[in-house]
């Protein structure tokens, strides 16, 4: 389905692969892994041809991408589907819509429209989100909105970059149990990920690439441990727990005794270094003591101070009858303004209605916003299989 012959490409004297070769079959579900910057996003452009090889020979299918012309790259990426991190859903369409865009792009009619999205909506669990716009979708739904439109035009091949990188870990393995069950159906599919946790639980074929190379293709896990991959943060890292001496040091009494919201705003910002082990505190103990007063010396004298004020108003008649003289007040001095307001609806009705279209303020409107959607779809358009023309 996919072969990479001693495949080289450099930018600009840098390695993006070099020397790689590689088969995947039809109905394979490979794994993409490594470092970043070692290759993976250069590996997929081949695919793509959205960039060229200098050397080297590719193959999708029964095609050979190095050799193809311009002319014949939509109907390549036809047959390949691609699953975005970010989902990229056009913000003014339906589910419906955004998944039927796909199938417009390839000149089909209404009818052969109406027939094909409504089973794949099921396929992907959204039946019921049909006319709903992105913003009113969680990310996992949006998620499976872009796993409908890769699929709704049968690729050969789904690539999938970072499917769960934006996905909590429960939604992040429902979207991989999608994934599977259309690779099940008979799709190849090829993953970016640097979910560690996924690649470990999934048993998949798993290719990794470092500094360009192809380093390890076997069937097994993740292989790169923490301090490999510091950067990247798996959706599935297990909650930590803070230990008695990190939340000591956190939250030290010097700390919570008037220095300041600032000092204090920069205790709560616990480093991940400090956390060593299990423990018996929990950070909600230390929030339950913080809203104790005895707890915070002068917060406790400033409340003190305040209820005894408040205790003593209204303590005399003098006073309460110093407060209703002037809520009279206020009444007269209101009657007045009322008065003045009479008087100024009096001023000449043209110099008004000037004043009002001086001062008119247009709509605000989001520059970027107006193009985002116009540009998104000609974006779309091309790495879905529609030609260059806007």
């Amino acid at each position: 389905m996919i072969t990479f012959e001693n495949v080289t490409k450099f930018y600009d004297g840098n390695i993006g692969l070099e020397n790689a070769s590689i088969h995947i079959e039809k109905g394979d579900f490979v794994f993409l892994v490594g470092p970043s910057g070692a290759g993976k996003s250069t590996f997929i452009k081949l695919i793509l041809k959205e960039i060229n090889a200098d050397s080297g020979r590719i193959f999708v299918g029964d095609s050979e991408v190095t050799g193809m012309s311009n002319r014949r790259v939509p109907a390549l990426r036809r047959n390949i589907g691609i699953v975005f991190q970010d989902f990229r859903l056009l913000p003014r369409k339906t589910v419906f819509e955004n998944v039927a865009f796909a199938m417009e792009i390839m000149h089909c009619t209404k009818r052969q429209i109406q027939k094909r999205v409504p089973p794949v909506l099921s396929l992907v669990g959204i039946s019921e989100k049909a006319d709903k716009y992105p913003d009113e979708l969680s990310a996992g739904e949006q998620q499976r909105v872009a796993i409908a439109r890769a699929i709704i035009n049968n690729p050969k091949v789904l690539i999938a970059d970072e499917p769960t990188g934006n996905l909590d870990p429960d939604t992040a393995f429902d979207i991989m149990s999608l994934l599977e069950e259309i690779n099940d159906l008979g799709t190849t599919i090829v993953m970016v990920t640097h979910a560690k946790d996924i690649v470990d639980r999934m048993k998949k074929r798993v290719v990794a690439i470092e500094a360009g190379h192809i380093v390890r293709d076997d069937i097994g896990v993740y292989g790169y441990d923490d301090t490999t991959e510091q950067d990247e943060v798996s959706a599935f890292d297990d909650d930590f727990e803070l230990t008695e001496e990190a939340m000591d040091e956190q939250f030290d009494d010097s700390h919570l005794f008037g220095e300041g919201d600032d000092e204090f705003a920069e205790t709560v910002d616990i480093n991940p270094d400090d956390v060593k082990g299990d423990t018996d505190s929990s950070a909600d103990d230390v929030a339950d003591d913080e809203y104790q007063p005895e707890n915070h010396g002068f917060a406790a004298f400033e409340f003190e101070a305040f209820v005894e004020t408040e205790n003593t108003i209204g303590d005399s008649e003098a006073e309460l009858s110093e407060v209703i003289n002037n809520s009279i007040d206020d009444s007269v001095e209101e009657a007045e303004a009322e008065k003045e307001i009479a008087a100024i609806e009096d001023i000449d009705s043209e110099a008004v209605e000037e004043f009002e279209v001086e001062n008119q303020s247009e709509p605000e409107f989001d520059e970027e916003e107006k193009f985002e959607e116009p540009e998104l779809l000609f974006d779309l358009s091309k790495e879905l299989g529609g030609t260059d023309d806007k």
